[in-house]
This record gives C-alpha cells, structure tokens and sequence, in this order.
C-alpha cells in the first residue's frame, strides 16, 4: 500500500514538473518594439488604380528576457486624420525571437484602397507564446554543454529519477521475496531434522526395550 502511494506521489510531481516547463506563458505584447516601419504601394497594373499590394517592413526587437514563438505579426494602414482603414496579419513566422534578438518583418496583402487613402502604417504583435529561457551560468559555458541538453535534463530529469527509484523498489521487493523463500525452506529443512530426530530416538528406545526383555 505504501509503496503503490509512494509510486503516485512521484508519478505526480513528475508531470507536474514537466508540464511547469513545457507550458507557455501568455503573450505580452508590451515586449516586442517596433522600429523602422515602411510601407509600399505596389499596383498590380499600370491601367488599375485600385487595388495593389501592400508591403509594410519593419524591425522587431524581443526587450524581454523570454522566449517569443509562434508570433502573429498584424500589419495597420491609417488615413491622413489618423483612421484605421485597412489592416491584415501574417503567421508565418516560425523563428523563435530570442531575449534581445532582432528580426526583419515583412507583411504582404491586397489593399482595399487607391495608394492616395494611406498615410502611416503601424506594426504590432497580434499573438504568441512566451517560453522562459534561463541563462547559462559561467560553469555551462566553459563546460561547453549545449543548452538543448540543459534542457531536455531539466525536462526529463523528474521521470528518469521515477524509472530509476520504480527499479530500485522492484529489485528491492525481489530481494525480499528470496530472503523470505530461503527462510521458509530453512524452516522446513528444520522441521524436516527434527521429524528424523524424533524417529530414530523411537527406534533407539525400541531396541533397547527389546533389548531388556532378551
């Protein structure tokens, strides 16, 4: 009993740890800064005056100190009066933004508008995952460890220590269960002794009755 509850405490504090450091935190937007915005008008033919294509290019610094996946750039168009008149997102970044990188952004679509409605555009972080990313320590970096392995230890490490404590308990309880057969088998080796015991000294007690007779 104690040993099946042992087993799911472990079980449980395993998972708990990996899924504490595998789950992403929320997006915060307020991370990500934008820089260097330009946009372009592209018309699809020199006979049409509506509608081209947009492409609006910027610079995204992460000034956090987590991890940015999966991100969800949103492109804005605004009028001369500052009106937010068209606007389109792009998922295709698959790059993971690192605390302190820097990555270029580039947003395409159709316009709904001639050239002469659009005034500013604006980037911003529409969506993502934040992963928390611990920095090595000096001994790691002269260790050369790479930090995917720091990574997948810190992961891992939980259900390996439960594999190995769960092998330790069965060679423990095989240990146990031999001890306690060759107990029982000195216990009837004993029986066994004194049986035979018993009988010769009846057959001792016998003959020396005949014996007396004689």
């Amino acid at each position: 009993m104690f040993k099946r509850f042992f087993l799911s405490c472990l079980l449980f504090l395993a998972c708990a740890s990996v899924s504490a450091n595998e789950a992403p935190s929320p997006a915060d937007n307020s991370d990500i800064q934008f820089s260097d915005i330009d946009y372009s008008y592209h018309p699809d033919s020199e006979e049409e005056s509506c509608c081209g294509t947009l492409t609006v290019l910027g610079k995204a610094t992460n000034t956090g100190r987590r991890k940015l996946d999966h991100a969800v750039f949103e492109a804005r168009f605004f009028d001369a009066s500052g009106k937010l008149i068209d606007a389109f997102n792009d998922s295709t970044f698959s790059l993971g933004l690192l605390p302190g990188q820097e990555i270029m952004v580039r947003i395409s679509d159709q316009a709904r508008y001639a050239p002469d409605r659009y005034a500013s555009a604006q980037i911003r972080l529409a969506s993502g995952e934040f992963e928390n990313v611990e920095p090595p320590s000096d001994s790691t970096r002269h260790s050369g460890i790479p930090a995917i392995l720091i990574q997948l230890f810190m992961s891992w490490g939980p259900i390996l220590m439960l594999i190995g404590v769960w092998l330790w308990l069965i060679k423990r309880s095989n240990a146990c269960n031999y001890q306690n057969r060759l107990i029982d088998l000195m216990k009837e080796q004993n029986q066994t002794l004194e049986r035979q015991a018993a009988a010769i000294e009846k057959i001792a007690q016998m003959q020396e009755t005949q014996n007396l007779r004689n």
